[in-house]
């Protein structure tokens, strides 16, 4: 059983590096659940993405047609980390 980890919680506007705020190690393998109400975006790159992108995956939050999607996160390149934006909870887990 996967060790449990607290929900990071998003502030509108800033993106959060998923890595660092959840104590996992860079390039593990995620499983990423968007447990808000709004939408979420996700990125994969070396650096932090300016404010204004909504570039890489739209992950739809509870209430909407899709529901509190979800993603895996595989085979991160060496230097990038996953990268998150949006306002609300986010459910993270290393994916075994």
């Amino acid at each position: 059983m996967a060790d449990t980890i607290p929900d990071l919680t998003l502030v509108s506007g800033v993106w959060l590096d998923v890595y660092t705020a959840s104590g996992i190690a860079p390039q593990s393998d995620l499983i990423i659940k968007n447990k808000s109400s709004n939408a979420i975006y996700i990125q994969v790159r070396a650096s932090t993405p300016t404010t204004a992108s909504i570039d890489g995956w739209q992950l739809n939050g509870i209430g909407t047609a899709a529901g509190g999607e979800w993603t895996t996160i595989t085979k991160v390149p060496a230097g990038s980390r996953v990268w998150a934006k949006g306002n609300g909870k986010l459910f993270v887990q290393l994916f075994d």
